[in-house]
Parts: C-alpha cells; structure tokens; sequence
C-alpha cells in the first residue's frame, strides 16, 4: 500500500512528531510510505521516505498557516492509495486525521485556567500569578494579544472536521473522541480510538541495571533515597505545582523529587523555597534519552491539568514505575485504578496527591507489585499493534 502521512515535524521529540515516527517506522515494514513534513530531526529514515515541504517560519501563526497550503502542494499528483494527516491541523485534507488532541478543548482549558489561577482567584498562590507564555518577538506578541494564532488554529480544525473532507477520524482517548463529537458534531461512528503505543525496548525495567546509578550520581541523589520523577515541557499545565505542593505533607525521610523538562523553573524554584521543599527537588532540565531517568526513579508523579494522552505516562509504566495520574489524562484510560497504577480525582487537591505518595513512599513492596502490573499493561499497547490497527483503519478507507 503506497501512504502518505503529513506532520509539521518529525522527530522523537514532542508527542505528535514521536508518535508519528514510531507509527511511520512500523508501516513501512509492510508498506511504502511516504512522509511530508517541515524538518525532521538527524538520522530519521527507518525505510520511510522523507519530503521536505517549505513553509513560511517567521512565528508560530505562519508555521501552522502555511504548512496544510504547502503540503497539499507537494502531495499533488502523487497518487497515494491512503492519505494520513497526523495532527489537528498538521497537513492538506487526508482521507484518515489523527487526532492526537482536540485543539478547541485545548483553548477552552486555556481560558478556564488563566481565569482560575491569574484573573478570578483571591487566593490563587502568587508564583501562579507570575506565570505567562514566553514572547519571543514583537510580531508573537501581536499574535498572542489579538488571538490570530487561536483564530487560525481553530479555523484549520474546524475546516478538517466538515463531513466530506475527511473518511475516518482516529483519536489518542475516548475523552478527545467525545471533545470533537461535542465540539464539532462530527457522527460518532466516524471516531475510532486507537490509544498510543510506546516503544517496549526503549522503555525497560532493565535500563536500571544500566542508568539507575550513573543519572543518580550525575544529581547527586543517593541509592537509597526514593525518587519521585515529574517530566514534562509545560510544567504549569502538568502538574508540577500541585505536586509542589504536595510535598509539604510528605512525612521526613530519604525522598527527592527529580524534575525532567525545558520549561522555565524560575517560579516553580521560588515556589518550592516558599514552601520549604527547595532542597528535596533536582531541576535536571531536557534530556534527550528520557529512559535513562525513569530508570533511576521509584514513582512517576503527575497531576495534570489537561492532558489528551500523555505518552510520559505509559512510558513510566513501561518503565514499571507506578504512576499517579490524574483521570483528566488520556492515558488514565489504560490503567485500573488501585491495581496497576494511581488515578487522581483532582488535579489541584494536594491532600488527596499527597495520601498517595506517602502510601508509595512507605512501602516498596507496594511499589514493586504496582510497578509490575503496570509493565503488563504496558505491554498490551505496542507500537506494532498500534500500526495493525491503523492498517485496519485504512482497509476501511481504502474499500
């Protein structure tokens, strides 16, 4: 089968741009494809073919405006038995769109929680109140202040999920499934949910043997402290503030908190010296080789706030870590509270975060057996079986 896919990056960096090469990689053990794309990171091939499509890069707004123009350009004439765009608005019209999120819901969240945190709450914590999107330019300023990205962004969705632009719609969680039913009253029966995978081999209970030491010592956290590992590139959005917080709570002893991302830390570091907790966490930045430090960790940590996966998620329990999660996650789908994994009614209640680690903090064997359920179910959730059941999807496409 000849398919061509569409992603604005390419990459095993970001969820969409990851989750791509490992689905584009695994279809083209059995299939010629094809991937239109902006840039893609340094030794990507895996039997794909890479095409390079030109698009205007001055500010975010005319990435995401001129790469479904562009794109459609080059995929012209191709003659492609399936097309594939993978992302809201990541390409021309295809015949099957991946959505790994639901951008409108995305915007509503967006709105909820500034009004919550910035604009409505008295007692809304002040580090929160210093929180803002990082402009980069006059012109991302322009953008941002008068909406034109959010304008774009949701013109672009809204187009995509017109009956008759696209043949079948696949999403990461039923909850995003529901946001596009609600949002844009696309037919039920157009929607199949086709959870991510994660990379099995990539994530491995035995990378311990090989990093659990060496990342340790690199942080200066000693073996037998538990740690607890956050990762994520939009700490607010993530959870790392409810999870700041929750440390307080936390009884005395050998414990340290191992943040992993690129986002700013400057005003969850104040946070966390305003809670007395600076000491207990390790702000260790972006890595590119995130395996190497759920190997070294005990407990992954995050209660986000909106999140329409989260492949840190099954990554951590791939890695047989037990996680707690909240259940706004996508990924909170997979796990059977209690059993193989955590799940926080919550997002922003400490006390109920906080219960919770200490009962893991507490007790290894209690880690230990979670942490090998979760690999079990992890292992239900292969990229290959992922790309069998798109190939499923595109046979529907197809006949």
């Amino acid at each position: 089968m000849r398919i061509g896919m569409s992603v604005r990056h390419y990459g095993k960096q970001g969820g969409i741009s990851r989750a791509c090469v490992e689905l584009a990689e695994r279809l083209a053990r059995r299939h010629e494809v094809h991937v239109f794309t902006s840039s893609w990171a340094e030794g990507m091939d895996g039997g794909v073919r890479l095409h390079k499509v030109p698009i205007l890069k001055s500010n975010y707004l005319f990435e995401i405006a001129s790469f479904p123009i562009m794109s459609s350009l080059w995929n012209r004439g191709r003659d492609f038995e399936v097309t594939h765009m993978y992302g809201e608005t990541d390409g021309p019209l295809s015949d099957v769109i991946t959505a790994q999120s639901c951008i409108k819901a995305g915007f509503i969240f967006k709105k909820r929680i500034s009004q919550y945190f910035i604009e409505g709450a008295k007692d809304s914590p002040n580090f929160l109140k210093k929180l803002s999107n990082v402009v980069k330019s006059p012109l991302d300023w322009m953008t941002q202040k008068f909406g034109l990205i959010e304008t774009v962004a949701l013109e672009l969705e809204e187009r995509i999920y017109r009956k008759g632009n696209y043949k079948k719609i696949t999403t990461v969680s039923k909850r995003t499934k529901a946001e596009i039913v609600g949002l844009y009253g696309v037919p039920p029966e157009d929607v199949e949910v086709i959870y991510n995978g994660v990379n099995l081999e990539e994530f491995h209970p035995a990378n311990r043997k090989v990093y659990r030491r060496e990342i340790r010592e690199k942080h200066g956290i000693s073996d037998k402290e538990v740690v607890i590992l956050f990762t994520g590139h939009y700490f607010l959005r993530k959870g790392l503030a409810t999870l700041i917080a929750a440390l307080p709570r936390l009884p005395k002893g050998d414990w340290r908190v191992l943040v992993v991302g690129s986002d700013h830390p400057g005003p969850f570091q104040e946070m966390a010296r305003e809670c007395g907790v600076e000491k207990r966490i390790v702000f260790a930045g972006h890595s590119g080789h995130p395996g190497c430090y759920y190997a070294a960790s005990d407990i992954f940590a995050f209660p986000t706030l909106h999140e329409p996966f989260g492949m840190v998620i099954t990554e951590a329990m791939a890695s047989a870590l037990p996680v707690i999660t909240t259940r706004i996650a996508g990924a909170s789908e997979l796990i059977t509270a209690g059993y193989d994994g955590v799940i926080l009614n919550d997002s922003l209640n400490t006390d109920e975060l906080a219960w919770h680690l200490e009962k893991l903090l507490n007790n290894r064997a209690m880690r230990a057996v979670m942490g090998f359920r979760a690999r079990k179910k992890a292992e239900e959730y292969s990229w290959d079986k992922v790309a069998e059941k798109t190939e499923e999807v595109y046979r529907q496409v197809v006949h």
